[in-house]
């Protein structure tokens, strides 16, 4: 085991979200129920590190990455017609899927979409879990993706 709790023999998964905390613990308790570790960077040691060095100390230790996209902030957007109000991802949720997909490939994140969540025109294209109002409704999807990735 390292310097920081975590250990080698468990696959280890990060949970990126905005606000979705409800959501990140719902799917840390049901990925615990199937052998895999979740972190949540807020629940872990901070090593004296800034935040963005914190992130990355945790996340390359991680062999899949599950991105929640939920409708956390309300934009105005003034697009082609008249003005209208969208939700969109917390920014920070943005920033980490494009750092997972750099780093573990796209066959290793897992995109959780909350219905409702306007997404950015260049991720339309990329697969990911949908749901309505808890992530537990994709439950079975995430370990066919977990089966598929030979991590459980």
């Amino acid at each position: 085991m390292s310097a920081d709790g975590i250990g080698n023999s468990l696959t280890l998964a990060f949970l990126a979200h905005g606000r979705a905390e409800l959501q990140s613990l719902q799917l840390k308790n049901w990925l615990a129920s199937i052998g895999v570790r979740a972190i949540l960077v807020e629940e872990e040691d901070d090593l004296g590190l800034s935040i963005i060095d914190k992130f990355e100390h945790y996340a390359r230790k991680c062999d899949v990455a599950f991105v929640f996209l939920t409708p956390d902030d309300r934009l105005l957007d003034q697009g082609h017609d008249l003005p209208k109000e969208v939700y969109i991802a917390r920014q920070n949720a943005l920033v980490e899927l494009g750092w997972f997909l750099r780093h573990l490939g796209r066959q290793a994140v897992i995109i959780l979409h909350q219905e409702g969540t306007t997404l950015p025109s260049d991720i339309e294209g990329i697969l990911r879990l949908s749901f309505q109002r808890s992530v537990l409704e994709t439950t079975e999807r995430i370990r066919r993706r977990l089966v598929g990735l030979e991590l459980l």
